[in-house]
């Protein structure tokens, strides 16, 4: 169960939080990171993290995004119809008002 003191405590850590940047290599690591700031401010740190740099990760969340979109619309065409829609690999789609579509073969 959660304390009233677990509360106070976690929202007195995110009042004080701060980001760190250019780290050294022999601290990139939780572990190095809060006994480097223990040292420091014995007794006073919370916790320490260490955000591993991705660079693909914008991307992967914004393909994952229209993945799960156009899931859900098939899910929701599905429910309608109760026609199974099939996917096309390499298909162009169209895209207005925020709706993804294929576009219509004429």
């Amino acid at each position: 169960t959660t304390t009233a003191a677990d509360v106070q405590k976690q929202l007195k850590q995110h009042r004080y939080s701060l980001q760190v940047e250019k780290v050294p290599v022999e601290l990139r690591s939780n572990t190095a990171l809060f006994n480097y700031f223990n040292e420091m401010f014995p007794n006073q740190v919370h916790s320490a993290h260490i955000t591993m740099n991705v660079p693909d990760l914008d991307a992967l969340s914004a393909r994952r995004t229209r993945v799960c979109r156009r899931l859900e619309k098939s899910l929701a065409y599905y429910s309608v119809t109760g026609i199974r829609p099939h996917h096309i690999a390499g298909r162009p789609r169209c895209r207005c008002c925020g709706i993804e579509s294929t576009p219509i073969d004429g």
